[in-house]
């Protein structure tokens, strides 16, 4: 999957400094509408004139102001995308404790310069780029990412999805019905009963057989007890994310044979996988 850039802006002693982290081969879109992440070499100019709009939001955080709340000392722009000349902003900010980041994405109008945060209900530590996927026609690709809720606690690894809103001209969460993101596996959780493991994999792709993507997921959870040979129970889950009619929607599959496609489907982009064991692989693809 393409990765066009990866590198930060941060403010120095009250000037503006670029520092390249790395940066990775991928195509140049073929027009401004076309989603692209921005280079630190082509695309310099404009990086550093998003990175002077940024300025408030790149200095680190006053103490007193975030108090209880652990500050954020450092502060840089991991990455910016850009569709229809607006820009995906995703700053990342690591505090004095934190060994691992957050990040915080905006949303911002290369022509107005109106910025807009994009609120999240969990933190987004360790954000990590995961691909494209197109779950609406006519609409330009989602970008994926994948993230954990948490950091130094029983976090969950997540699934989100930054849309691209036309009408708003502006960079969006994709909702699913009433979550944020997608679980795709976690920390070992302590219950009543014992700890239940979860083991999760999962893929992106044209599942049912139209031209619209599809997050399909599988999670086995075990439950364990004193007994180390033995779990407690055992509980086989899948679920399907997509859109329909322009709405998100999200369905648990019950049905042996949905289950069936299900696990073939996710395997064959997951063949190393335990999970996957002995299991074939089916149609369709992710990308």
């Amino acid at each position: 999957m393409p990765v066009l850039f990866t590198g930060k802006f941060k403010l120095v002693g009250g000037l503006l400094a670029f520092l390249t982290l790395g940066s990775m081969s991928g195509q140049t879109p073929s027009s401004p509408r076309q989603f692209h992440w921005l280079d630190p070499v082509k695309d310099g100019n404009t990086l550093a004139r998003i990175a002077q709009a940024f300025g408030n939001e790149l200095k680190p955080d006053d103490p007193d102001k975030v108090a209880p709340y652990e500050p954020a000392i450092e502060k840089g722009i991991l990455r910016v995308g850009v569709y229809n000349g607006v820009a995906l902003v995703l700053i990342e900010e690591k505090s004095s404790e934190d060994l691992a980041t957050n990040v915080e994405p905006y949303s911002f109008d290369l022509e107005s310069k109106r910025m807009s945060k994009i609120e999240m209900n969990l933190g987004v530590w360790i954000w990590t780029f995961y691909g494209y996927a197109r779950f609406e026609a006519g609409a330009p690709p989602d970008v994926l990412f994948t993230y954990y809720s948490c950091w130094g606690c029983e976090a969950t690894r997540l699934i989100g999805a930054f849309r691209y809103d036309s009408r708003d001209r502006a960079w969006k969460l994709r909702q699913w019905n009433d979550k944020e993101q997608i679980y795709i596996g976690g920390s070992h959780q302590f219950t009543d009963e014992g700890v239940e493991i979860p083991s999760c994999i999962f893929r992106i792709g044209r599942f049912e057989g139209n031209d619209l993507d599809q997050a399909v997921i599988f999670c086995r959870e075990k439950t364990w007890g004193e007994d180390e040979k033995k779990p407690l129970s055992v509980e086989n889950l899948y679920w399907v994310y997509g859109v329909r009619n322009g709405h998100s929607t999200e369905r648990e599959l019950k049905k042996t044979v949905e289950k069936a496609a299900a696990l073939r489907f996710i395997c064959a982009e997951n063949k190393s996988s335990r999970l996957c064991a002995g299991k074939t692989a089916g149609p369709g693809g992710a990308h």
